[in-house]
């Protein structure tokens, strides 16, 4: 039976809102009418307080985090097959959607703009706030060259990945087929991009394949601005090839190897100078190169090669494989710039040899270890009994500012042999090295071995606390360990300053 209207209303129409928790709710239209109300009941439906279903909200935003309206929200099935929900944002930028829980795809459509689409998982009554910023999109152009005349490669496979920020790992993006120019463009927005070219089947047996590395930042700018892929030929049977060009890189003042240089040979690749400092390539056609050294701290220095047919071999009757390099081989040398305050250490190893019976000859070792470690002036208290009182002090040493650990914080190995005749048995040199202080200085330990043995530490402790309640010990290098060959400790460094070390000699710090 319906409950009596209890309020007095003029004739008219008038829209009734009626709720109640529990219930769903109504927005009615009455009419009054010679004291009538039409209509007299407004039936409300019993509707769950709960739901099972989730939603999804967010805004969409440009990279610089300002809104974006007019832009098109939906939300897919997981397999991304089926438009499940779709939404426009308004001028708020935000979106909304309620779906049964599962896991979905939200894409983000807006002219001008791009956007990776992001998998969402909604759960029952549970509100999934996910912003979805969406980037401009900026042109991207490049060009793939060959290496050895520098020309223009067309119809060439150029395939565009994308570097996930998370896993690192690459998902293929697109394809571009370069023009006759030699030309490639994607149309992409922010993000780590890898290109590679040569890979497909037209292609791959013709050239190596050729990647380079694509940065757009939100502002829209692209590293490299225009990048170059430099597709260099296989190797095909009869074709004369050079097969290595080989070469040593020193320092200049100590005239030690220098290892981690940078050698680039423009056009085809790039490899890094070993321990030794010896750098390789290997497989190069016959043409004119240009190799660029660089290493930071230190002045670049570029140099020129040719690799031709032999003359004397060759002739148009009787063709060969052999080449010739000019020049053969290479020593360089490289010349430290001073840089960031930082200072170096060079130095030479040297040992004893017996002659004869009565002659002595001293001479650089080469193919030593040597490793370059940091030592701090450690405080530490001990507590022991002294006349039947116990007595604190604190004490100050040495100590290895890795603890326990014994690898080294540089490493490098002693020069060998004889180059335009200067001996460079037993030259060493560590370079970019923090300055030295009242409370930290280096040790340089030169061994037999490339990796420190388990005895080079040692635990010492101060002799004059018998009584001490407690053992307190400094680590410290061994003596007397068997790998040990020299060494030097607490060495200082001066910035923009070179420390020479020699084993006969007062180091000059």
């Amino acid at each position: 039976m319906p409950y009596p209207n209890p309020y007095a209303a003029s004739p008219g129409t008038y829209e009734l809102l009626v709720a109640q928790i529990g219930f769903n709710t109504i927005l009615q239209t009455l009419s009054v009418e010679g004291g009538r109300t039409i209509p007299n009941n407004v039936p409300l439906t019993a509707v769950s307080t709960t739901s099972n279903v989730g939603k999804v909200r967010g805004l969409v935003t440009g990279m610089d985090g300002a809104v974006i309206s007019g832009a098109l929200v939906r939300l897919y099935n997981q397999q991304g097959t089926a438009v499940v929900s779709e939404f426009t944002t308004g001028t708020d930028g935000a979106f909304s959607f309620s779906a049964a829980p599962g896991v979905y795809k939200l894409s983000v459509m807006k002219s001008g703009y791009i956007h990776d689409p992001d998998e969402i998982t909604i759960k029952a009554n549970f509100e999934l706030v996910k912003d979805q910023p969406i980037g401009s999109k900026v042109l991207m152009t490049g060009t793939t060259i060959l290496t050895t005349t520098q020309e223009a490669l067309s119809n060439i496979q150029v395939s565009l990945f994308k570097r996930d920020d998370t896993t690192y790992n690459l998902s293929s993006i697109a394809t571009f087929v370069t023009t006759t120019e030699g030309k490639f463009l994607f149309e992409q927005g922010p993000g780590n991009y890898e290109i590679t070219a040569g890979s497909d089947d037209r292609n791959v047996s013709k050239y190596q394949l050729a990647t380079s590395a694509v940065k757009i930042l939100a502002t829209g700018t692209i590293s490299p601005s225009s990048p170059i892929l430099k597709l260099s030929p296989h190797m095909v049977s009869g074709q004369p090839v050079q097969e290595h060009a080989t070469g040593t890189v020193y320092d200049s003042f100590s005239k030690a190897p220098l290892e981690h240089v940078s050698c680039s040979l423009k056009g085809v690749t790039s490899v890094m100078t070993d321990l030794r400092g010896k750098f390789e390539f290997q497989s190069l056609l016959p043409a004119t190169y240009e190799l660029t050294f660089s290493k930071e701290g230190w002045a670049t220095q570029t140099v020129a090669f040719r690799i031709e047919k032999n003359p004397e071999t060759t002739t148009a009757s009787s063709p060969t494989n052999d080449t010739i390099m000019t020049p053969s081989s290479f020593t360089v040398y490289l010349q430290q710039s001073p840089q960031g305050n930082l200072g170096a250490i060079s130095g030479r190893f040297l040992d004893i040899f017996e002659v004869s019976t009565d002659t002595m000859k001293i001479t650089g070792t080469p193919n030593r270890f040597v490793h370059l470690y940091v030592y701090r002036l450690t405080s530490k208290s001990i507590t022991y009994v002294s006349l039947g009182a116990t007595q604190t002090v604190t004490v100050s040493d040495w100590e290895f500012d890795s603890g326990t650990s014994t690898m080294p914080i540089l490493s490098t190995i002693t020069g060998s042999g004889t180059v335009n005749g200067i001996d460079m048995n037993g030259t060493f040199r560590l370079e970019h090295l923090q300055p030295t202080t009242s409370t930290m200085k280096y040790l340089v330990f030169v061994a037999t071995t490339a990796t420190p043995s388990e005895s080079f530490l040692t635990p010492m402790k101060k002799t004059n606390f018998e009584t001490a309640s407690s053992d307190v010990f400094w680590w410290q290098e061994n003596p007397k360990d068997p790998n040990r060959s020299h060494s030097w400790p607490l060495v200082d460094v001066t910035a923009n300053t070179t420390t020479f070390l020699q084993n006969f000699n007062l180091p000059n710090y």
